[in-house]
Protein backbone atom coordinates (compact mmCIF):
# COMPACT_ATOMS: atom_id res chain seq x y z
CA UNK A 1 0.00 0.00 0.00
CA UNK A 2 1.03 3.70 -0.92
CA UNK A 3 3.71 4.86 2.46
CA UNK A 4 1.28 7.87 1.98
CA UNK A 5 -1.64 6.34 3.60
CA UNK A 6 0.26 4.09 5.90
CA UNK A 7 1.97 6.97 7.72
CA UNK A 8 -1.35 8.09 9.14
CA UNK A 9 -1.06 4.90 11.32
CA UNK A 10 2.46 4.52 11.70
CA UNK A 11 4.33 7.25 12.04
CA UNK A 12 1.17 8.95 14.31
CA UNK A 13 -2.33 7.16 14.94
CA UNK A 14 -4.85 9.40 13.78
CA UNK A 15 -8.61 9.12 13.44
CA UNK A 16 -10.49 10.46 9.88
CA UNK A 17 -11.18 13.89 11.80
CA UNK A 18 -7.14 14.68 12.19
CA UNK A 19 -6.22 13.14 9.14
CA UNK A 20 -9.07 15.73 7.40
CA UNK A 21 -7.17 18.63 9.43
CA UNK A 22 -4.21 17.54 8.12
CA UNK A 23 -4.62 17.45 4.37
CA UNK A 24 -7.42 20.08 4.12
CA UNK A 25 -8.98 20.67 0.87
CA UNK A 26 -6.97 17.91 -0.79
CA UNK A 27 -8.98 15.14 1.75
CA UNK A 28 -11.15 12.77 0.02
CA UNK A 29 -12.89 9.52 1.36
CA UNK A 30 -10.46 7.25 -0.75
CA UNK A 31 -8.03 8.30 1.89
CA UNK A 32 -9.70 7.66 4.81
CA UNK A 33 -11.16 3.79 3.32
CA UNK A 34 -7.59 2.70 2.65
CA UNK A 35 -6.45 3.54 5.86
CA UNK A 36 -8.70 1.26 7.27
CA UNK A 37 -8.15 -1.01 5.07
CA UNK A 38 -4.71 -0.92 5.70
CA UNK A 39 -5.44 -1.17 9.62
CA UNK A 40 -7.67 -3.76 9.15
CA UNK A 41 -4.80 -6.05 8.00
CA UNK A 42 -2.66 -5.85 11.44
CA UNK A 43 -6.23 -5.74 13.85
CA UNK A 44 -6.31 -7.83 16.56
CA UNK A 45 -9.79 -8.44 18.81
CA UNK A 46 -9.32 -8.94 22.37
CA UNK A 47 -11.50 -11.31 24.44
CA UNK A 48 -12.95 -8.20 26.34
CA UNK A 49 -15.54 -6.17 26.00
CA UNK A 50 -16.70 -2.28 25.70
CA UNK A 51 -19.77 -1.05 27.74
CA UNK A 52 -21.79 -1.32 24.58
CA UNK A 53 -20.57 -4.88 24.20
CA UNK A 54 -18.20 -4.53 21.25
CA UNK A 55 -15.05 -6.33 21.45
CA UNK A 56 -12.16 -3.99 22.49
CA UNK A 57 -9.45 -4.63 19.71
CA UNK A 58 -6.39 -2.76 18.53
CA UNK A 59 -3.96 -2.44 15.46
CA UNK A 60 -0.57 -4.30 15.70
CA UNK A 61 1.51 -3.10 12.55
CA UNK A 62 5.28 -4.12 12.27
CA UNK A 63 6.20 -0.53 12.93
CA UNK A 64 4.38 0.23 15.75
CA UNK A 65 5.00 -2.91 17.31
CA UNK A 66 8.38 -2.13 16.40
CA UNK A 67 7.91 1.03 18.72
CA UNK A 68 6.87 -1.15 21.22
CA UNK A 69 10.25 -3.13 21.20
CA UNK A 70 12.19 -0.27 21.44
CA UNK A 71 10.13 0.89 24.79
CA UNK A 72 11.35 -2.34 25.84
CA UNK A 73 15.06 -1.96 25.16
CA UNK A 74 15.34 0.87 26.20
CA UNK A 75 14.55 -0.32 29.57
CA UNK A 76 16.65 -2.91 29.57
CA UNK A 77 19.03 0.16 29.05
CA UNK A 78 17.51 1.68 32.09
CA UNK A 79 17.29 -1.37 34.67
CA UNK A 80 21.52 -0.94 33.80
CA UNK A 81 21.64 2.12 35.29
CA UNK A 82 19.21 1.42 37.88
CA UNK A 83 21.45 -1.57 39.32
CA UNK A 84 24.83 1.12 39.21
CA UNK A 85 23.18 3.73 41.38
CA UNK A 86 21.72 1.19 43.63
CA UNK A 87 25.61 -0.15 43.68
CA UNK A 88 26.98 3.84 43.73
CA UNK A 89 24.17 4.68 46.54
CA UNK A 90 25.46 2.22 48.46
CA UNK A 91 28.64 3.41 47.84
CA UNK A 92 28.30 7.05 48.29
CA UNK A 93 26.38 7.81 51.43
CA UNK A 94 25.31 11.27 49.83
CA UNK A 95 23.78 9.85 47.35
CA UNK A 96 19.88 9.28 48.18
CA UNK A 97 18.80 5.77 48.75
CA UNK A 98 17.54 4.23 45.69
CA UNK A 99 14.39 3.39 47.93
CA UNK A 100 13.80 7.09 48.80
CA UNK A 101 14.44 8.04 45.08
CA UNK A 102 12.20 5.70 43.56
CA UNK A 103 9.51 7.17 46.40
CA UNK A 104 10.00 10.91 45.44
CA UNK A 105 9.32 9.90 41.85
CA UNK A 106 5.88 7.65 42.86
CA UNK A 107 4.78 10.76 45.07
CA UNK A 108 5.37 13.10 41.90
CA UNK A 109 2.79 10.91 39.90
CA UNK A 110 0.40 10.23 43.10
CA UNK A 111 0.78 14.43 43.27
CA UNK A 112 -0.47 14.69 39.56
CA UNK A 113 -3.70 12.36 40.41
CA UNK A 114 -4.41 15.02 42.58
CA UNK A 115 -4.37 18.02 40.53
CA UNK A 116 -7.88 18.51 40.11
CA UNK A 117 -9.08 18.11 43.65
CA UNK A 118 -10.60 20.73 45.35
CA UNK A 119 -7.15 20.86 47.49
CA UNK A 120 -4.27 20.01 45.22
CA UNK A 121 -1.54 18.11 47.73
CA UNK A 122 2.13 19.10 47.61
CA UNK A 123 5.15 16.69 46.83
CA UNK A 124 6.59 18.24 49.96
CA UNK A 125 3.36 17.97 52.64
CA UNK A 126 3.14 14.16 50.76
CA UNK A 127 6.37 13.40 51.51
CA UNK A 128 6.32 14.05 54.98
CA UNK A 129 2.96 12.19 55.08
CA UNK A 130 4.79 8.83 53.98
CA UNK A 131 7.14 9.19 55.96
CA UNK A 132 5.46 10.00 58.70
CA UNK A 133 6.80 13.41 59.42
CA UNK A 134 3.00 14.49 59.85
CA UNK A 135 -0.62 13.32 59.57
CA UNK A 136 -3.13 13.96 56.20
CA UNK A 137 -4.58 17.27 56.85
CA UNK A 138 -7.76 17.06 54.75
CA UNK A 139 -9.71 14.88 52.77
CA UNK A 140 -7.66 15.28 49.71
CA UNK A 141 -4.03 14.23 51.31
CA UNK A 142 -5.77 11.51 52.86
CA UNK A 143 -7.43 10.39 49.38
CA UNK A 144 -3.17 10.86 48.18
CA UNK A 145 -1.99 8.70 51.00
CA UNK A 146 -4.30 6.02 50.44
CA UNK A 147 -3.06 6.21 46.31
CA UNK A 148 0.49 6.39 46.83
CA UNK A 149 0.20 2.79 49.46
CA UNK A 150 -2.17 1.25 46.91
CA UNK A 151 0.05 2.11 43.64
CA UNK A 152 3.11 1.01 45.52
CA UNK A 153 1.61 -2.00 46.55
CA UNK A 154 0.86 -2.66 42.99
CA UNK A 155 4.15 -1.62 41.59
CA UNK A 156 5.82 -3.63 43.82
CA UNK A 157 3.85 -6.88 43.93
CA UNK A 158 6.28 -9.86 42.43
CA UNK A 159 2.93 -12.30 41.92
CA UNK A 160 3.00 -13.15 37.99
CA UNK A 161 -1.28 -13.56 38.34
CA UNK A 162 -3.15 -10.77 38.92
CA UNK A 163 -6.15 -11.58 41.20
CA UNK A 164 -9.71 -10.72 41.57
CA UNK A 165 -9.21 -11.02 45.56
CA UNK A 166 -5.85 -8.03 44.78
CA UNK A 167 -8.29 -5.70 42.67
CA UNK A 168 -11.46 -6.17 45.60
CA UNK A 169 -8.69 -5.66 48.26
CA UNK A 170 -6.94 -2.15 46.64
CA UNK A 171 -10.62 -0.93 46.08
CA UNK A 172 -11.63 -1.65 49.48
CA UNK A 173 -8.13 0.66 50.89
CA UNK A 174 -9.28 3.30 48.36
CA UNK A 175 -12.62 3.62 49.72
CA UNK A 176 -13.03 2.17 52.83
CA UNK A 177 -15.40 -0.49 51.67
CA UNK A 178 -15.67 -3.73 54.32
CA UNK A 179 -18.92 -5.66 52.68
CA UNK A 180 -17.75 -8.58 51.26
CA UNK A 181 -18.36 -7.89 47.11
CA UNK A 182 -21.51 -9.71 45.84
CA UNK A 183 -22.55 -11.06 42.15
CA UNK A 184 -23.70 -7.11 41.40
CA UNK A 185 -20.23 -5.06 40.56
CA UNK A 186 -21.95 -1.38 40.30
CA UNK A 187 -24.85 -1.91 42.80
CA UNK A 188 -22.63 -3.03 45.59
CA UNK A 189 -19.66 -0.29 44.15
CA UNK A 190 -17.70 -3.26 43.37
CA UNK A 191 -18.69 -6.51 41.76
CA UNK A 192 -17.16 -9.18 39.65
CA UNK A 193 -18.71 -9.30 35.97
CA UNK A 194 -18.36 -11.29 33.65
CA UNK A 195 -16.54 -8.85 31.50
CA UNK A 196 -14.43 -8.41 34.26
CA UNK A 197 -13.27 -11.55 34.84
CA UNK A 198 -12.36 -11.90 31.44
CA UNK A 199 -10.41 -8.59 31.56
CA UNK A 200 -8.34 -10.63 34.56
CA UNK A 201 -7.95 -13.99 32.45
CA UNK A 202 -6.62 -12.16 29.38
CA UNK A 203 -4.34 -9.79 31.71
CA UNK A 204 -2.73 -13.41 33.02
CA UNK A 205 -2.85 -14.90 29.36
CA UNK A 206 0.90 -16.05 28.33
CA UNK A 207 0.60 -14.32 24.94
CA UNK A 208 3.24 -12.07 22.50
CA UNK A 209 1.83 -9.05 23.38
CA UNK A 210 3.81 -6.68 25.28
CA UNK A 211 3.43 -5.67 28.90
CA UNK A 212 2.75 -2.10 27.51
CA UNK A 213 -0.25 -3.76 24.96
CA UNK A 214 -1.75 -5.36 28.08
CA UNK A 215 -1.91 -2.45 30.58
CA UNK A 216 -3.31 -0.05 27.82
CA UNK A 217 -6.08 -2.85 27.24
CA UNK A 218 -6.40 -2.96 31.12
CA UNK A 219 -6.95 0.49 31.40
CA UNK A 220 -9.23 1.59 28.42
CA UNK A 221 -11.54 -1.83 29.77
CA UNK A 222 -11.95 -0.17 33.17
CA UNK A 223 -12.14 3.54 32.26
CA UNK A 224 -14.88 2.90 29.36
CA UNK A 225 -16.73 0.11 31.54
CA UNK A 226 -17.03 2.24 34.05
CA UNK A 227 -16.20 -0.96 36.72
CA UNK A 228 -15.76 1.03 39.73
CA UNK A 229 -18.35 3.32 40.92
CA UNK A 230 -15.91 5.47 43.01
CA UNK A 231 -12.29 6.51 41.94
CA UNK A 232 -12.65 4.67 38.59
CA UNK A 233 -10.13 6.32 36.23
CA UNK A 234 -7.58 6.26 39.40
CA UNK A 235 -8.38 2.04 39.29
CA UNK A 236 -8.04 1.82 36.19
CA UNK A 237 -4.33 3.54 36.36
CA UNK A 238 -3.38 0.87 39.47
CA UNK A 239 -4.38 -1.85 37.51
CA UNK A 240 -2.12 -0.58 34.37
CA UNK A 241 0.76 -0.03 36.28
CA UNK A 242 0.10 -3.80 38.14
CA UNK A 243 -0.09 -5.26 34.66
CA UNK A 244 3.22 -4.07 33.84
CA UNK A 245 4.85 -5.15 37.23
CA UNK A 246 3.27 -8.78 36.39
CA UNK A 247 6.46 -8.64 33.61
CA UNK A 248 9.13 -8.56 36.22
CA UNK A 249 9.84 -4.42 36.10
CA UNK A 250 9.00 -3.85 40.12
CA UNK A 251 12.71 -2.52 40.37
CA UNK A 252 11.90 0.69 38.16
CA UNK A 253 8.75 1.01 37.64
CA UNK A 254 7.86 3.75 39.47
CA UNK A 255 10.53 5.79 36.85
CA UNK A 256 8.10 5.73 34.07
CA UNK A 257 5.70 8.59 35.77
CA UNK A 258 3.39 7.48 32.40
CA UNK A 259 0.32 8.90 34.47
CA UNK A 260 2.53 11.90 35.30
CA UNK A 261 3.53 12.86 31.16
CA UNK A 262 0.22 12.19 30.40
CA UNK A 263 -1.53 14.91 32.14
CA UNK A 264 1.48 17.37 31.90
CA UNK A 265 2.32 17.41 28.37
CA UNK A 266 -0.04 18.87 26.20
CA UNK A 267 0.95 16.64 23.09
CA UNK A 268 0.18 13.70 25.45
CA UNK A 269 -3.68 14.01 25.33
CA UNK A 270 -4.57 10.80 27.50
CA UNK A 271 -8.70 12.10 27.23
CA UNK A 272 -8.49 12.90 23.17
CA UNK A 273 -6.57 9.21 23.23
CA UNK A 274 -9.47 7.58 25.16
CA UNK A 275 -12.34 9.66 23.12
CA UNK A 276 -11.04 8.54 20.31
CA UNK A 277 -10.72 4.77 21.27
CA UNK A 278 -14.58 5.19 22.26
CA UNK A 279 -15.25 6.74 19.16
CA UNK A 280 -13.81 3.91 16.92
CA UNK A 281 -15.39 1.55 19.15
CA UNK A 282 -13.19 0.30 21.57
CA UNK A 283 -10.01 0.94 19.37
CA UNK A 284 -7.26 0.87 22.05
CA UNK A 285 -4.45 1.80 19.83
CA UNK A 286 -4.93 5.18 20.17
CA UNK A 287 -4.06 4.75 23.49
CA UNK A 288 -1.45 2.45 23.44
CA UNK A 289 0.60 5.05 21.71
CA UNK A 290 -0.15 8.03 24.11
CA UNK A 291 1.40 5.17 26.62
CA UNK A 292 4.16 4.86 24.03
CA UNK A 293 5.03 8.24 24.07
CA UNK A 294 4.46 8.90 28.05
CA UNK A 295 6.74 6.21 28.71
CA UNK A 296 9.46 6.99 26.27
CA UNK A 297 9.57 10.38 26.90
CA UNK A 298 10.44 9.25 31.10
CA UNK A 299 12.74 6.82 30.02
CA UNK A 300 14.79 9.26 27.81
CA UNK A 301 14.43 11.68 30.87
CA UNK A 302 16.02 9.09 33.37
CA UNK A 303 18.69 8.01 31.15
CA UNK A 304 19.86 11.67 31.32
CA UNK A 305 19.89 11.41 35.08
CA UNK A 306 21.50 8.66 35.79
CA UNK A 307 24.06 9.38 33.32
CA UNK A 308 25.01 12.53 34.65
CA UNK A 309 25.27 10.96 38.09
CA UNK A 310 27.20 8.43 37.51
CA UNK A 311 29.86 10.38 35.43
CA UNK A 312 30.49 12.14 38.47
CA UNK A 313 31.04 9.07 40.63
CA UNK A 314 33.53 5.41 40.19
CA UNK A 315 31.50 2.14 41.17
CA UNK A 316 34.01 -0.15 43.47
CA UNK A 317 34.57 -3.09 41.34
CA UNK A 318 33.93 -5.11 43.75
CA UNK A 319 30.22 -4.81 42.25
CA UNK A 320 30.75 -4.97 38.36
CA UNK A 321 29.80 -9.28 38.72
CA UNK A 322 26.55 -8.51 39.92
CA UNK A 323 26.04 -5.73 36.90
CA UNK A 324 27.85 -8.34 34.27
CA UNK A 325 24.56 -10.70 35.22
CA UNK A 326 22.28 -8.10 34.88
CA UNK A 327 23.64 -7.07 31.90
CA UNK A 328 23.75 -10.27 30.39
CA UNK A 329 20.06 -10.68 31.13
CA UNK A 330 19.62 -7.52 29.50
CA UNK A 331 21.34 -8.31 26.33
CA UNK A 332 19.32 -11.55 25.91
CA UNK A 333 16.03 -9.50 26.34
CA UNK A 334 17.56 -6.54 23.83
CA UNK A 335 17.67 -9.10 21.21
CA UNK A 336 15.06 -11.08 21.52
CA UNK A 337 11.49 -8.86 22.56
CA UNK A 338 10.04 -12.14 23.28
CA UNK A 339 11.65 -13.57 25.71
CA UNK A 340 10.85 -12.07 28.84
CA UNK A 341 13.04 -10.35 31.58
CA UNK A 342 12.39 -13.38 34.14
CA UNK A 343 13.05 -15.72 30.91
CA UNK A 344 16.58 -14.33 30.22
CA UNK A 345 16.98 -13.61 34.23
CA UNK A 346 16.62 -17.96 34.79
CA UNK A 347 18.88 -18.83 31.06
CA UNK A 348 21.18 -16.67 32.84
CA UNK A 349 21.44 -18.35 36.12
CA UNK A 350 20.55 -21.92 34.49
CA UNK A 351 23.04 -22.56 31.33
CA UNK A 352 25.12 -25.60 32.59
CA UNK A 353 25.34 -28.06 29.50
CA UNK A 354 26.35 -30.76 32.02
CA UNK A 355 22.58 -30.52 33.91
CA UNK A 356 19.14 -31.32 32.53
CA UNK A 357 16.83 -28.73 33.62
CA UNK A 358 12.80 -29.06 34.53
CA UNK A 359 9.83 -27.26 34.75
CA UNK A 360 10.42 -27.59 38.78
CA UNK A 361 13.78 -25.29 37.94
CA UNK A 362 11.53 -22.65 36.26
CA UNK A 363 9.00 -22.81 39.27
CA UNK A 364 11.23 -22.40 41.96
CA UNK A 365 13.50 -19.98 40.47
CA UNK A 366 10.59 -17.80 39.22
CA UNK A 367 7.96 -19.03 42.12
CA UNK A 368 5.07 -18.98 39.29
CA UNK A 369 2.59 -21.98 38.27
CA UNK A 370 3.25 -25.14 36.06
CA UNK A 371 1.45 -23.75 32.99
CA UNK A 372 3.53 -20.45 32.86
CA UNK A 373 6.75 -22.51 33.55
CA UNK A 374 5.57 -25.25 31.13
CA UNK A 375 5.36 -21.73 28.98
CA UNK A 376 8.05 -20.19 29.59
CA UNK A 377 10.54 -23.35 28.68
CA UNK A 378 8.94 -23.99 26.08
CA UNK A 379 9.43 -20.63 24.87
CA UNK A 380 13.26 -20.40 25.46
CA UNK A 381 12.89 -23.56 23.35
CA UNK A 382 11.39 -22.02 20.40
CA UNK A 383 13.99 -19.00 20.78
CA UNK A 384 16.74 -21.57 20.53
CA UNK A 385 18.15 -21.31 24.20
CA UNK A 386 17.58 -25.05 25.26
CA UNK A 387 16.60 -28.62 23.64
CA UNK A 388 13.63 -30.16 24.53
CA UNK A 389 13.54 -34.04 25.55
CA UNK A 390 11.29 -36.44 26.67
CA UNK A 391 12.31 -39.09 29.01
CA UNK A 392 9.45 -41.31 29.65
CA UNK A 393 6.58 -39.37 30.67
CA UNK A 394 8.98 -36.16 31.62
CA UNK A 395 10.07 -33.70 29.75
CA UNK A 396 13.86 -32.10 30.11
CA UNK A 397 15.40 -29.16 28.64
CA UNK A 398 19.53 -28.97 28.01
CA UNK A 399 21.14 -25.85 27.21
CA UNK A 400 22.21 -25.47 23.64
CA UNK A 401 25.37 -24.82 22.37
CA UNK A 402 26.47 -20.82 22.52
CA UNK A 403 26.72 -21.14 18.97
CA UNK A 404 23.08 -22.36 18.41
CA UNK A 405 21.53 -19.59 20.87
Amino acid sequence: MNKFYTKFTDDKYLSKKNIIKILGKNYNEIVWNNVKEYRFHYAHKIPVKTISGNKIYLVLTPKIMLKESNIIKKLSKLSTYVHKYIALSNQNKELMSYKDFTQQELLKEVVSFSETSKQPVTLSSMSDIINKKSYPSNEDELAAEKIYKILHKSLTNKDNKITVNEIVSAYKDLTNLHQVPTNNFRAKKFEVTENFKGLISFLNLECDYSFLTKAAIAFYAIKNNKFFEKYNDLMAFVIFYRTISKYGYQEFIELLKIAKNCFDNGNISLEAAFQESNNYQGDVTYLLNVFIEAADMSINNFEKTFEKLLNNYSLDENKISILEMELATKNIVNKNPFISYRQAKFFINHNDENVHYDLNHFRNFAKCSYETARYSMDNLVNHKFYNKEKIGKKFIYKIKNNDEV
